[in-house]
C-alpha cells in the first residue's frame, strides 16, 4: 500500500528475491508519494519541499545508479544560508556566529560561555536540550525560532531521542576562525539531470512491469480477520502479507485499532514561485535559505532552478524558488498562503525588484513530518506490534512514524529490509537501531 520510497523499493527488492506474487496499490495518479513531482503548465517542475539526493547506504547507492546512469545525474555541494531580515549567516547558524552583526555575535558567545567546559546535563525535551547545548543566545536568535516555523509546536514537546546527525554541535575551535563550513550528510547531493526527484520513482515504478502498480487505488477499508483490503473504487484482495507506507495513525484507525492518539504530524504547504527578469546576486551561491523570524511561516526555501536546468522551461531566461512553509492552516487557505509566502519572498529580497512571477504552484500536505514527540513511542510501539500480528508491517516516513530515520534513503532501505526479512528472515536494521545507520558506521 503506497508506491513511494518505501513501497517501491519493497517491490523491487523482492523481485530480485525471486517473489512475483505482489501488487503495488497507490491512491494517487503517479509514483513518488512525498518525492513525487509535478510539471505545472508552464512548464516549471516542481517538487513536495528540497528535497536531495544524498545516502546513508551503499544499497540505496546502487540502487540510483541502476535506475538514472552517471550522466543524467546533476552534481552539487550545499551552500545553504540563514535568512534575516537584514543580514544572512551561513548554515549552520551555530557554526558561524562570527558571521553575525557584534550585538548578536556577542550574545552568542557569551550564552556557550556560561554553559562551561563541563559535560550538558542530561534532558528529556528539544528545547532544554538546545538551551544546555547552545546557550540562551544561539536559542533565541535561531534554534528555538526556527524549530517553531519548522515544527508548528514548541520544540519542549519534542523530544531528544531522534537528534542523531541532525544538529551540529557547537566547538571553540570551529567558531574561533570564522570560515564559511559545509556541514551535514547533505554537504554534497546529487539532483535527477529531467524530471525532479520523481524520476527515480517513476523509473522504478516501470521497471517493475506492467500491471504491477496500480494508480488511483486507495485502500479504504482493511480487514484484519478476514485479511482483506478494499479500494475506493469497490476491488476487494486478499492479502498474505501487506506492507503499508500510509500514515500509521490512518491506518490503525482503518483497522479498527487505537488510531494511535500519541502521533502527531506536522502540517506543511509548499509553494513554488516561477520567475523570469533580475535575480538577487546572492542567489547564485545559494542552494537552500533557512527561515527563523516570527514574522514569518517560512522555514526554507530552493534554489530549486538552480538543481536542473531541466526544471525550468528556458533556463536562459527563468529560474524558480520553491519555498515551505509550517503552520498552513486548512487546504482551503493554500491560495492566500501562496501569496502571504511571495510577500515574504520580496520583504527578504529573493524576488527582488525587476523580478515577474510567471507561475505559481502550490500543494498543502497535511503529513510533511512525524513529529518526535516526547510520548510517540507509547503509541507508536503498541500500533506497530499489533498490525503485525495480523500480518500488516508499516514503514516508511509515516508508516513507521520515525523522523530519525524518514529520508528518501531510509524510507527506500525500511522496504529492502523488510522484503528481506520475509523472504530470508533478516532483521530489519533501519527502524530498530536508527542511530548506527545514521552514525556513518554502516554502510551496508
Amino acid at each position: 500500500m503506497g508506491a513511494g520510497p518505501a513501497g517501491l523499493s519493497a517491490a523491487r527488492r523482492l523481485q530480485e528475491l525471486g517473489e512475483e506474487d505482489f501488487l503495488v496499490l497507490e491512491k494517487s495518479d503517479r509514483p513518488g508519494g512525498l518525492a513525487a513531482s509535478f510539471r505545472d503548465n508552464s512548464g516549471f517542475t516542481w517538487d513536495l519541499g528540497g528535497h536531495v539526493i544524498f545516502s546513508h547506504y551503499a544499497a540505496y547507492d546502487r540502487l540510483l545508479e541502476n535506475l538514472i546512469p552517471a550522466e543524467e545525474w546533476v552534481p552539487h555541494r550545499q551552500a545553504a544560508w540563514v535568512r534575516f531580515t537584514d543580514f544572512l549567516v551561513p548554515y549552520p547558524f551555530q557554526l558561524h556566529v562570527n558571521w553575525l552583526p557584534e550585538e548578536k555575535r556577542r550574545e552568542c558567545l557569551e550564552g556557550l560561555k556560561e554553559l562551561g567546559d563541563g559535560p550538558p546535563p542530561p534532558v528529556d525535551n528539544f528545547r532544554d536540550w538546545i538551551l544546555t547545548r547552545f546557550g540562551e543566545g544561539i536559542a533565541r536568535q535561531f534554534l528555538l525560532p526556527y524549530n517553531r516555523n519548522l515544527w508548528g509546536c514548541d520544540p519542549g514537546e519534542l523530544g531528544v531521542y531522534w537528534l542523531g546527525d541532525r544538529v551540529a554541535l557547537p566547538s571553540g575551535e570551529m567558531l574561533a576562525d570564522g570560515a564559511r563550513k559545509s556541514w551535514g550528510p547533505n554537504s554534497e547531493f546529487r539532483f535527477p539531470a529531467r524530471g525532479g526527484t520523481g524520476e527515480i520513482w517513476r523509473r522504478l515504478a516501470s521497471g517493475l512491469g506492467e500491471g504491477r502498480v496500480r494508480y488511483e487505488a486507495e485502500v479504504t477499508t482493511l480487514d484484519l480477520e478476514a485479511r482483506r483490503v478494499t479500494t475506493a473504487s469497490g476491488e476487494s484482495f486478499r492479502y498474505g502479507r501487506i506492507l503499508s507506507t500510509m500514515p500509521l495513525d490512518l491506518l490503525g484507525k482503518m483497522a479498527g485499532l487505537d488510531s494511535g492518539k500519541g502521533l502527531r504530524a506536522a502540517a506543511i504547504a509548499v509553494a513554488g514561485f516561477g520567475l523570469e527578469g533580475a535575480r538577487p546576486d546572492f542567489l547564485g551561491d545559494f542552494t537552500w535559505m533557512y527561515f527563523p523570524e516570527e514574522r514569518t511561516r517560512l522555514y526554507r526555501v530552493t534554489n530549486f532552478g538552480s538543481y536542473s536546468p531541466a526544471n525550468l522551461p528556458d533556463p536562459e531566461r527563468n529560474w524558480s524558488l520553491l519555498a515551505e512553509a509550517g503552520r498552513p492552516g486548512a487546504p482551503g487557505d493554500l491560495f492566500n498562503l501562496i501569496r502571504e509566502l511571495e510577500a515574504d519572498l520580496h520583504h527578504y529580497g529573493l524576488i527582488p525588484p525587476g523580478a515577474r512571477v510567471v507561475s505559481r504552484w502550490g500543494r498543502h500536505i497535511p503529513y510533511g513530518y512525524p513529529l518526535p514527540t516526547r510520548d510517540r513511542e507509547n503509541s507508536r510501539v503498541p500500533l506497530l506490534e499489533r498490525l503485525e500480528f495480523a500480518g500488516v508491517f508499516s514503514r516508511g516516513r509515516f508508516g513507521a512514524w520515525m523522523y530519525e530515520v524518514g529520508n528518501m534513503d531510509h524510507s527506500s532501505r525500511q522496504g529492502i529490509e523488510w522484503a528481506e526479512r520475509l523472504a530470508g528472515g533478516s532483521r530489519e536494521i533501519t527502524i530498530a537501531n536508527p542511530t548506527l545507520v545514521n552514525s556513518g558506521r554502516f554502510k551496508r
